[in-house]
């Protein structure tokens, strides 16, 4: 009965996070952080179904409670990261909209990193590095992940736009002129 309780705990505490803890962006690293709040989730269900990891060969076992426990799961999983992108979206848009300024901006540096996934592809994660002042003349550096073609077309040097909030500059948008 305790490890039920315990499973609640954990099911309701990924949902307190994803929906009040936004993040202030949607990087690689928080849709990495996103997804373990998602599988804190799926393990809290297991566990309140009492079935972290069944045992086919016990005497309990059931499968239809098996696929059930899946099926739970697999909804909080995709619920809880769902919830985490939304609020985390609608934050850096309020955020940006009520507390948004603009200023010029220079691109300081570049970084491709290189992640391995399934069957050999490979992924790369864009990142550039920003430098601009703040609206009190403070000199503020900040790191933001770009599309492919951004990166492409991003130079040592290069005068661009962006958005960032007042309160916090790690809530920012890069604005591209075309």
């Amino acid at each position: 009965m305790q490890k039920r309780y315990f499973g609640l705990g954990l099911l309701a505490l990924a949902f307190l996070f994803a929906k009040f803890s936004p993040f202030d962006g949607l990087s690689f690293q928080h849709i990495g952080l996103m997804t373990v709040l998602g599988a804190m989730a799926w393990i809290g269900v297991s566990m309140f179904m009492g079935t972290v990891i069944p045992n086919p060969a016990g005497p309990s076992f059931s499968m239809w409670k098996m696929l059930l426990n899946g099926a739970l799961g697999m909804i909080a999983l995709t619920a809880v990261l769902t919830m985490s992108i939304i609020t985390t979206d609608n934050y850096v848009k309020k955020e940006l909209q009520t507390y948004g300024v603009i200023a010029n901006a220079v691109v300081t540096g570049k970084d491709k990193t290189k992640l391995l996934a399934k069957w050999g592809k490979v992924n790369y994660v864009h990142k550039l590095f920003i430098s601009f002042q703040d609206q009190i003349g403070t000199p503020q550096q900040v790191g933001t992940e770009v599309n492919e073609l951004e990166y492409q077309r991003a130079y040592n040097g290069m005068t661009l736009k962006i958005k960032y909030s007042s309160r916090d500059v790690d809530v920012h948008q890069l604005i591209f002129e075309q």
